[in-house]
């Protein structure tokens, strides 16, 4: 008879609920002695997202039950307490492509809306279950679960704004005292936000009439419509109150308020959700402004220039321009905990195409200024901490650096780094201790949106040889070993848990298959999504080495810092609840629950069949000794 042992049994599985405060209470315990003790960053765009797949309206959403569901999900086992959002204005379409940090950055788009939430009789119940079924219908996109359908929801005549209009007719009827007190909800927002609000809707009104968004194609007196020069205050008066007027163009207008009242409440609404998890949130403030701001406020805009990336420019130089950057600032500080500020290196330098390329030097006026809007809105709770710089650019194009010191205008701010460039010098802990840099003046990451996934890093042999060398002095790990993928993976993931401030993006830390911006020919950009299976594919990841294990890059920060040696006991639970989560738990006295039942099981077949086998030997035995007789 021939026994064989099965060795590939995996042993990866979730924890356990008796285990979750523990590992709780080491995971914060570990990242303090490792030195995390400042922000804890999730990087995902809200329309990235997980949907259950018969719930799938194109883009993901914050009050979606599975949204709520996942951030807990990062709470619980990566400790997060600050979520990033990308920029969540209108995006805008270049050549049938999604570019969202070339989208609206005063007021926000349809993807923040959650229709569920319009059935309920608070919302004047403006819409059925039916009505949304339709738009779930409407998304037959074949990778729906893994890619985001920007066309289901974003353009004029997709079904979510078919269903938003559907809604909004429904609100007209003025037909209960739920919809009496939601129009006097939104009149009050739209008061409230005037200063911007009443342009946007005038924008839509015009577009209405118009049928294009290509201003420059108007008459005069529509795309000069806020130019003080060309049309006088009484003549602009005039042409608002005639739109105001019109039944189809102040209905157009009154439908836009609607909607950004609604994706103003929801943003509002999900992020009181993750503020009671314990949870920050975290906006994206894009450097540049969309088609229709300018409109809006042509004297804030340089009109003889842009701004790399062919965005448009922001002119300083006037109080238009002022006012604009206070106001948008302002916006950011009323809808969030915080902001990242793209390309913040600009606002210190402006570099305007055709211009000088020395470009023009404002210092860290402009930053004082948005840190001034946050201190009105915030009050005493505002922590320039939870303002985050983009001062990452070409050596060219701008340098921290005062020659041998870090400007004034960065030395204190929250700089943020990505460590794609890893080396002995830069892109780690260790090498910005070296340059002196105060602990909570950086944020640290493996990747963020603008780079590849570390497996794709990973796939380019002279940027992997470099950073092996680094990782390898860093974390004092043999460099043979980061020569594997998931050893490399998770290298990456330990270097930068060691920072006051860490961060880490969505599709890494899940390990999902694609890039949020794809460097790929033919692929369309920013539509990597979180599948509704997301929980089995990641502890699935971990079992291959892959996603992000936060307890196994602890345990690489414990022995680079010699913590494994002054801390033991946290050391080994970190370690215990590292193999848990890869599958290689060792048994803690034999084995434990549903393992112990099997181990049991088959010890006691091994036990049977031994018996068995002794009975037959010595049957045998006797009979040897009957034919001797």
């Amino acid at each position: 008879m021939k026994c064989s042992v099965q060795n590939d049994i995996s042993f990866r599985r979730k924890l356990h609920d008796s285990e979750i405060a523990e590992y709780n209470s080491v995971l914060q315990q570990a990242k303090e002695k490792v030195g995390n003790k400042g922000h804890s960053m999730l990087i995902v765009p809200s329309s990235s997202l997980p949907h259950s797949l018969n719930n799938n309206t194109g883009c993901g959403n914050m009050l979606n039950k599975e949204s709520i569901e996942f951030f807990d999900f990062a709470k619980q086992y990566w400790g997060i307490n600050y979520v990033q959002l990308m920029p969540e204005g209108v995006p805008h379409y270049y050549a049938e492509e999604i570019r969202p940090y070339s989208g609206s950055s005063l007021d926000l788009g349809v993807q923040l809306i959650n229709l569920d939430l319009l059935k309920d009789k608070s919302y004047g119940s403006l819409l059925t279950e039916s009505d949304i079924q339709q738009v779930i219908d409407a998304n037959k996109n074949s990778n729906k679960d893994t890619r985001i359908n920007y066309e289901n929801t974003l353009p004029k005549d997709s079904p979510t704004e078919k269903a938003l209009r559907k809604a909004f007719d429904e609100l007209l009827k003025d037909d209960s005292q739920e919809k009496n007190n939601l129009v006097d909800d939104i009149e009050k927002y739209c008061n409230e936000n005037e200063n911007w609000l009443e342009r946007k809707s005038i924008f839509q009104a015009l577009v209405r009439k118009n049928g294009n968004y290509d201003y420059k194609s108007w008459s005069d007196q529509e795309k000069n419509l806020f130019n003080t020069d060309i049309v006088p205050e009484n003549e602009r008066r005039r042409i608002i109150y005639e739109l105001r007027s019109n039944s189809e163009y102040g209905k157009e207008a009154s439908y836009y308020m609607f909607k950004q009242y609604l994706a103003d409440r929801h943003l509002a609404e999900a992020k009181a959700n993750l503020n009671n998890k314990g949870i920050k949130l975290s906006g994206d403030m894009p450097i540049g402004c969309s088609y229709d701001e300018v409109w809006m406020f042509p004297k804030a805009f340089h009109n003889d220039g842009k701004l790399p990336w062919n965005l448009n420019a922001i002119n300083f130089d006037t109080q238009e321009g002022i006012d604009f950057i206070k106001m948008k600032a302002r916006n950011f500080a009323k809808r969030y905990d915080g902001t990242r500020v793209d390309a913040s290196w600009l606002y210190i330098n402006q570099k305007i195409n055709g211009a000088d390329r020395k470009g023009i030097e404002y210092g860290d006026k402009i930053l004082k200024i948005i840190e001034n809007e946050f201190k009105k809105v915030k009050g005493n709770d505002f922590d320039l901490q939870n303002i985050t710089h983009e001062f990452e650019a070409s050596g060219e194009d701008f340098s921290i650096m005062d020659r041998l010191w870090l400007r004034k205008e960065v030395e204190n701010r929250v700089k943020i780094y990505k460590s794609n460039y890893l080396s002995e010098d830069w892109g780690a802990v260790n090498a910005y201790k070296k340059r002196h840099w105060n602990e909570g003046s950086y944020m640290l990451g493996a990747t963020n949106h603008d780079t590849v996934t570390i497996k794709d890093l990973y796939k380019n042999e002279a940027q992997r040889e470099y950073q092996i060398n680094a990782l390898s002095e860093f974390l004092k790990i043999p460099k043979e070993k980061l020569k594997s993928l998931s050893e490399f993976i998770k290298a990456k993931f330990a270097e930068p848990i060691r920072c006051f401030h860490n961060m880490f993006f969505f599709a890494d830390a899940l390990n999902l298959e694609g890039n949020y911006k794809e460097t790929l020919p033919n692929v369309e950009q920013y539509r990597l999504k979180i599948p509704s299976n997301y929980q089995d594919n990641y502890f699935a990841s971990l079992e291959k080495g892959e996603g992000l294990n936060i307890m196994d890059a602890l345990e690489k920060a414990f022995v680079a810092d010699g913590l494994d040696k002054t801390e033991p006991e946290l050391y080994n639970k970190i370690i215990k609840y590292r193999d848990i989560l890869n599958g290689t738990e060792k048994p803690e006295h034999g084995f434990s629950g549903k393992t112990k039942w099997l181990a049991v099981a088959g010890a006691g077949a091994v036990l049977i069949i031994t018996a068995a086998l002794l009975i037959i030997k010595s049957n045998h035995n006797k009979d040897s000794v009957k034919k001797q007789n």
